[in-house]
């Protein structure tokens, strides 16, 4: 279930920065089809046949982390009436680093997709 909940978390937060300008929508639906076009057949196989496939855990875990964190920084991008001066830098840069990693993390999500849908049919077909 963890797992899920991150994606979640991560689509759910990308959606709501598409209005404000924060996050181009087709990023988010690459980022959003990669996880419903690799989530979908893969339990669909397990459930079925009993087939799993694999991606590299680590980069799996990197991919959630890179989005996490761009999502963060997306999000501290808003506008607040506080004085606290290194607050105040971070804003500053947090758009350029959110949407920095955003775009390091759809690369590495198109990577894997690439990589799972290869398995997938090596393994159906």
């Amino acid at each position: 279930m963890t797992p899920l909940a991150d994606k979640l978390l991560v689509a759910v937060a990308l959606i709501m920065l598409i209005p404000l300008d924060r996050v181009p929508s087709w990023m988010v639906a690459v980022i959003i089809g990669r996880e419903i076009l690799v989530t979908g057949p893969g339990e669909w196989l397990q459930s079925l046949e009993g087939m799993v496939i694999a991606l590299r855990a680590g980069l799996v875990k990197y991919k959630t982390v890179l989005q996490i964190v761009s999502v963060i920084c997306l999000l501290i991008h808003y506008e607040y009436q506080l004085n606290i001066q290194s607050f105040l830098f971070f804003n500053k840069f947090s758009m350029r680093w959110g949407m920095g990693l955003l775009w390091l993390a759809m690369f590495v999500t198109s990577g894997q997709e690439l990589t799972y849908f290869r398995k997938f049919f090596k393994q159906v077909f």
